[in-house]
């Protein structure tokens, strides 16, 4: 029997069968796990809600079943910008879609927390900056290294186009782009 807890952000979820639906739920000491949640007990658990998780299965290799509790709900959906969804959606999906089962992205999860709680401090203008942030320590926390004194920038180019991010063009413009996003985290949720 394989039994823990943890705290996590949910990514995704979609109905299976009547009874059941498969919650994706990004976690700091497990990462991304996929379990089934019983439809009485999901409750209003939202994409982009902070969540604290209890996850039983009968051994490491079978689906699992998840109990959520203590709802944060992420305050991007409550601002009416497209630009805040957008990009609450775009991480959730790329979180589900790239990262392995239960394999930690300890830095990267605290990354996805700091926007959760933060991202309605940001005007619709820079929380596309934020978005880029993150995009840099996605790319970081998975293995790709950013150098920008290398020669090799251009290959990250096509990395990023094949992962389906959004690239920058040019060296100076990605240091530009980390120079405003320090800027604008200051701006908003230091000061």
């Amino acid at each position: 029997m394989v039994v823990w807890d943890d705290r996590g952000i949910v990514i995704s979820s979609r109905k299976h069968m009547d009874k059941y639906k498969i919650v994706d739920v990004f976690t700091i000491d497990h990462g991304r796990v996929s379990a089934l949640v019983a439809i009485s007990s999901y409750g209003s658990f939202s994409v982009f809600s902070k969540v604290d998780v209890e996850y039983e299965s009968k051994h490491q290799n079978s689906i699992g079943f998840l109990k959520l509790q203590k709802e944060t709900t992420s305050l991007a959906f409550s601002t009416c910008s497209a630009d805040h969804i957008f990009v609450c959606h775009k991480i959730c999906s790329l979180l589900s879609k790239s990262l392995p089962q239960m394999s930690p992205h300890r830095k990267l999860c605290g990354v996805v927390g700091y926007i959760a709680d933060n991202i309605h401090k940001f005007s619709s203008n820079d929380v596309l900056t934020l978005y880029a942030y993150f995009e840099f320590s996605f790319i970081e926390d998975i293995g790709y290294g950013i150098d920008l004194n290398s020669q090799t920038c251009p290959k990250i180019w096509v990395t990023w186009k094949n992962f389906g991010f959004t690239p920058v063009v040019e060296k100076n413009e990605i240091e530009r782009s980390l120079v405003l996003t320090n800027k604008i985290i200051k701006k908003y949720v230091l000061t």
